[in-house]
């Protein structure tokens, strides 16, 4: 597997067995801003990245492409970003509180 890096800039970083492996962006309307947290894992198709400047969730595939973005003014203040390709749902965590919405991308 490889291991992502979300950068204090907005950039994401790709590493696969310790080595740098190029990872860049396509498609984005707007850059993603210098606060984001990135979530990914072998078992999931999708790169997610909660953009708190611009207040939203981003999906890229494993290979930089754009796939969606959800806008919520909510998750400029999300803690927390876990998802679940299998049921479908995108989960935030928010002023002590879980709030759930659907991946419609992989309808």
């Amino acid at each position: 597997g490889s291991l992502w890096i979300g950068g204090s800039d907005g950039s994401i970083s790709k590493f696969t067995s310790g080595t740098p492996d190029f990872f860049s962006v396509r498609d984005l309307d707007k850059p993603l801003s210098d606060s984001i947290i990135l979530v990914t894992r072998q078992d999931l198709e999708g790169v997610y990245v909660l953009d708190h400047g611009n207040s939203r969730v981003v999906v890229f595939g494993k290979t930089g492409n754009f796939i969606a973005q959800y806008i919520w003014d909510g998750f400029e203040r999300a803690l927390g970003l876990a998802v679940s390709e299998e049921k479908k749902k995108i989960v935030v965590f928010l002023d002590n509180k879980v709030y759930t919405s659907g991946l419609k991308h992989l309808d």
